[in-house]
């Protein structure tokens, strides 16, 4: 499996118990964490059966970095199915890029799918993967009410599910 970037999915709901901070923060003792991968064009050829071997249960492939297509995504969104991982699209945000039109071109090829009944259970909701530096370097608020640009777009859209937003630290 090589470079494939672990994630952790600690679903909303699958904490056994909760217990708090010093400070009286609610905290999730014992919860339930899955494990999956994500990947794009620069990880080629995953072997995908190997993937799930692995124990990892869900995968994640780029969908788009900004505006361009990821030339992978395809062959990895059908290949992630056939190895039996809960799948979803992720599209790498580029803030100084046209916002409403990166969120259209996702909110487009799903729904194109799931008037097909491509989609269903097994699918994991279109996910903004906010991580590049331009969002850190530009003033807080502009990368802000781009995202917020971006949500609202997919909103209108009428994707079925909500979409998901992660990021890197």
């Amino acid at each position: 499996m090589g470079s494939l970037i672990p994630l952790l999915l600690a679903p909303a709901g699958c904490c056994h118990r909760l217990a708090c901070t010093s400070s009286g923060v609610p905290v999730c003792r014992d919860p339930i964490v899955l494990e999956g991968v994500d990947v794009s064009s620069h990880e080629p050829n995953v072997n995908w059966s190997e993937v799930k071997r692995s124990g990892r249960v869900f995968a994640f492939a780029r969908f788009s970095y900004g505006l361009e297509l990821d030339t992978e995504f395809e062959a990895n969104w059908g290949k992630m199915k056939k190895a039996g991982l809960v799948r979803g699209a992720y599209q790498y945000f580029r803030p100084r890029k046209n916002a409403a039109k990166q969120a259209k071109l996702i909110a487009d090829w799903y729904n194109e799918k799931l008037s097909r009944g491509e989609l269903g259970p097994g699918d994991l909701p279109v996910t903004l993967d906010i991580e590049d530096n331009e969002c850190r370097s530009r003033a807080g608020l502009a990368c802000q009410n781009d995202v917020v640009a971006y949500m609202d777009t997919v909103g209108r859209a009428h994707i079925a599910h909500e979409a998901g937003i992660s990021g890197g630290v």
